[in-house]
């Protein structure tokens, strides 16, 4: 092969080599155009996007400003006012303080006319010390007297006010028992005048059996407590009911035996008698009667 031929072989390959390399690229170039436009309009909405967020946010941001800008307008005429006050507070504490020094201007004088004064004070307070030591110890003397004393009128304090709870009572256990007291004197007439016709129908003799037959012996009584003191204590039954000075009440509780009271003192409507046999202590309500066989 000749030279020429060579040459011409190897030109015409290095054209088709640019060829291709400029028909590839061509190719490639149309095509990223088309991407490169539709990448374009993407971003175009994307910036549009973000330019109307940005937009909100520029107005949300102004509106927190403004609001900010009033309250702090607000907080500055509090402020203002506050100051204001403030100043006539310190002017009315100036005032305050110029005429507290010239009270203390005219204490302290007279605190150096008080000192000379002060001085015979305390020589003449020596003086009294003494006597004071003395008068306390007398204090104290009667000051144990006093609290003696008063312990002893709470304690009569205190049996006042039970001889009141139980003046109460027996007022009110004397109310009901009129009408019994009525019955039993006229009960009493009546056997006063059966025994007078007795003894006018005997000769002015009763026999023995007559009169024990014209009085109530025996007969079941039932009484309640009124008060208990140390071994005495009294019940609301008395004369009237017919009780006797030596009869024997049995004092109980929900059935259960209390003790025993022997009568010693009887009133019309009330007696008291001394407690024996006790077998638990007996409390004010506690129930009793001269007879446990009779119901």
């Amino acid at each position: 092969m000749s030279t020429l031929t060579k040459i011409c072989v190897v030109v015409l390959v290095l054209l088709t080599l640019f060829a291709s390399v400029v028909f590839i690229r061509k190719a490639g170039v149309d095509t990223n155009w088309r991407a490169y436009a539709e990448k374009q309009r993407h971003r175009a909405n994307i910036q549009e996007s973000y330019a109307r967020a940005q937009m909100v946010v520029a107005r949300h941001w102004q509106q927190l400003y403004e609001e900010a800008v009033r309250d702090a307008k607000k907080e500055r005429d509090r402020f203002d006012t506050t100051l204001a006050n403030r100043d006539s507070e310190l002017a009315r504490l100036a005032r305050s303080e110029a005429e507290l020094q010239g009270q203390l201007t005219e204490s302290q004088d007279l605190n150096k006319a008080l000192e000379s004064t002060l001085k015979a004070q305390v020589e003449y307070n020596k003086g009294l010390v003494e006597q004071l030591d003395k008068q306390r110890k007398d204090n104290i003397q009667l000051a144990d007297q006093l609290r003696r004393s008063r312990d002893k009128i709470k304690e009569y304090l205190i049996d006042i006010d039970n001889l009141k709870k139980q003046a109460e009572f027996l007022q009110e256990q004397l109310t009901a028992k009129e009408g019994e007291i009525t019955d039993l004197q006229n009960k009493l007439q009546r056997l006063e005048s059966e025994v007078a016709r007795l003894r006018a129908g005997a000769g002015g003799a009763v026999p023995a059996a007559a009169v024990e037959a014209a009085t109530p012996v025996g007969e079941k009584i039932s009484a309640v407590v009124l008060a208990v003191q140390g071994d005495l204590a009294s019940l609301n039954v008395g004369s009237a009911s017919g009780v006797k000075k030596g009869m024997v009440f049995t004092l109980y509780r929900d059935d259960k035996f209390v003790a025993h009271l022997r009568v010693a003192e009887v009133g019309p409507a009330t007696c008291a008698g001394v407690l024996y046999d006790r077998t638990d202590a007996v409390r004010q309500g506690d129930k009793a009667t001269n007879r446990l066989d009779l119901e």
